[in-house]
């Protein structure tokens, strides 16, 4: 991953002096492309569900300082695990995006949550591609998290399944950081939202 940024970096660097006259070509054209070991693809087994869904209990229900633990985790792998979406994808999700009355019940992937320097963090309109809009239909089980969150939610602004206490959107990268404690601690350090 570095490796790549670092090649887009300077590919661009050399681009301008190109532009500029400095250089004649560009040396990072030159260059041969990255190449990285392919991983073994790993999925869930329902012994490593059981061990997920015990970990993020155990999160959950642990006394550490500051605010209690919420539900969010858990909910939030949930519909991860349910709907296929990415991890933004499913933060950026609004109830107006969740149809609970339909059989079978559907949400509408429509939007990512994107944060950037001197922006905040924020929903974005669409999400990663054109193609990423689309409507998924729901288990039971993650229809019933969702009617559960519906019956709990307090009126919000931003209309977010998942909001923060302050009725902004959650970050990306704050819930992978929990994820990597929680996972840490069961073994389960293979196991990334990507998963899911």
């Amino acid at each position: 991953s570095r490796q790549r940024k670092t090649k887009v970096v300077l590919g661009a660097m050399f681009a301008l002096a190109v532009r500029h006259d400095a250089l004649y070509i560009n040396p990072v054209q030159q260059t041969s492309k990255i190449h990285r070991d392919r991983q073994e693809v790993r999925s869930l087994t329902i012994e490593d569900l059981q061990r997920v869904r015990t970990a993020l209990k155990k999160w959950a229900t642990e006394a550490r300082p500051g605010p209690k633990a919420s539900s969010d985790m858990a909910d939030i792998v949930d519909v991860m695990l349910g709907s296929g979406a990415r991890i933004g994808e499913v933060l950026a999700l609004r109830w107006a995006d969740v149809d609970l009355a339909a059989t079978p019940p559907t949400l509408t992937i429509k939007g990512t949550i994107r944060t950037e320097k001197g922006k905040g963090t924020y929903r974005k309109a669409h999400p990663k591609t054109e193609a990423s809009v689309r409507t998924t239909a729901l288990p039971a089980f993650v229809a019933a998290v969702l009617r559960r969150r519906l019956a709990e939610a307090s009126a919000s602004e931003i209309d977010a399944v998942f909001p923060t206490r302050n009725d902004t959107w959650l970050q990306v990268s704050n819930v992978q950081r929990r994820w990597r404690e929680i996972r840490s601690d069961a073994g389960l350090d293979w196991v990334t939202p990507h998963t899911f």
